[in-house]
């Protein structure tokens, strides 16, 4: 178990656990200023993974708000260098409880490829998958 402390815009403020550090990807990071339908916003967050650092830029956009929720769709660009070359893609779609900020839906799909070099040999390598989130 661990310790993971976020502000109100979901920026990370004090982790005691790298593994719990590593759920940041899941928190939206809001922006400072009012949302409306159609608003924009970009994150970008970097995280090392097996030696490498990836870096992600997601883009964020408003596609309606209600008393209960604020939904989104999310769209993400991935990259990365060191052990591995490190490219892909995030899009998918998100809903923010109105109230409290947390998230209560999230259907998140990614396509990632990568290319392992090992002993002289270089290795495509692609990965992809669905990641859901429903918060009853």
């Amino acid at each position: 178990t661990g310790t993971i402390k976020y502000d109100v815009m979901g920026n990370v403020i004090d982790s005691l656990d790298l593994e719990m550090s590593q759920l940041g990807g899941v928190i939206i990071q809001l922006p400072e200023k009012e949302l409306s339908v159609g608003s924009t916003w970009n994150v970008d967050k970097s995280q090392s993974v097996s030696g490498s650092e990836m870096n992600v830029h997601y883009t964020y956009t408003v596609t309606s708000i209600s008393k209960k929720s604020v939904d989104l769709t999310v769209t993400g660009n991935v990259t990365g260098k060191g052990a591995e070359e490190i490219t892909g893609s995030y899009n998918g779609t998100a809903s923010i409880d109105a109230q409290q900020g947390f998230i209560t839906k999230c259907n998140l799909k990614s396509n990632l490829s990568m290319t392992l070099s090992q002993q002289g040999l270089s290795i495509p390598v692609t990965m992809v998958g669905t990641t859901t989130i429903d918060v009853n």
